[in-house]
């Protein structure tokens, strides 16, 4: 019995000193790579955030009503109906 529980202790004993000798490679590489970074003296390689997305209106701001070839707008409130001929100069790029 003796040697079955000394053959099951050296395996997990093997284990621990593999998986010691493998995290000290990994420390190893990353310090040497560390090294080699410093020495060019780059500065750090910043990843580019992607462009914000506007927000879509999901109902349109007025109602549009067409009687006899006239189109009258209906605005929900008083502050869109300020805004919105700023929105047309926009839209048409006219100052």
């Amino acid at each position: 019995m003796e040697s079955k529980q000394r053959n099951a202790g050296n395996t997990g004993n093997r284990r621990r000193r593999d998986r010691a000798a493998r995290m000290q490679k990994r420390q190893q590489r990353q310090c040497a790579v560390a090294e080699i970074s410093e020495n060019e003296e780059s500065p750090p390689i910043r990843q580019k955030r992607p462009p914000t997305r506007k927000k879509r209106i999901k109902e349109p701001v007025f109602q549009e009503d067409i009687v006899d070839g006239f189109a009258f707008l209906c605005f929900k409130t008083y502050e869109d109906l300020q805004v919105s001929p700023s929105m047309a100069c926009t839209l048409l790029n006219i100052k």
